[in-house]
């Protein structure tokens, strides 16, 4: 009877631990859930009508500068991240003036849908 007891203690944790996990993802973690989504044509609409291939070269895979940095096949939360940042201003290195003055007008669900795109390019 002390087993079964133990057993469905640690089964009930195990519930309640994957139920919050899967909460956590589907209400906090978009980037999270966004990995699973497969369909980035959205991305990659929005990657060239904002002209981001002009330096980043084609799905971001061949910089037109050897300072720009290949985007393809990124994770997509470090991409978002950095592309806040820099928008932001909290990051303002290299050549993100020129990055900042491109990223000022593009909207968060934008982002999103780019770091998609640029983590799913091979």
């Amino acid at each position: 009877m002390k087993f079964y007891r133990a057993f469905i203690r640690i089964f009930n944790s195990f519930v309640l631990i994957l139920i919050i996990g899967v909460v956590w993802v589907r209400v906090f973690d978009k980037d999270s859930l966004s990995f699973y989504m497969t369909d980035t044509s959205v991305g990659e609409k929005l990657f060239e009508s904002r002209d981001c291939f002009t330096c980043h070269g084609i799905g971001g895979k061949d910089p037109q500068v050897a300072e720009y940095p290949h985007l393809n096949g990124q994770p997509s939360t470090y991409l978002h991240t950095q592309i806040k940042d820099i928008r932001s201003g909290l990051r303002s290195n290299g050549m993100t003036s020129i990055m900042k003055v491109a990223v000022d007008q593009v909207r968060d669900d934008e982002l999103r849908e780019l770091a998609r795109y640029l983590n799913q390019v091979e």
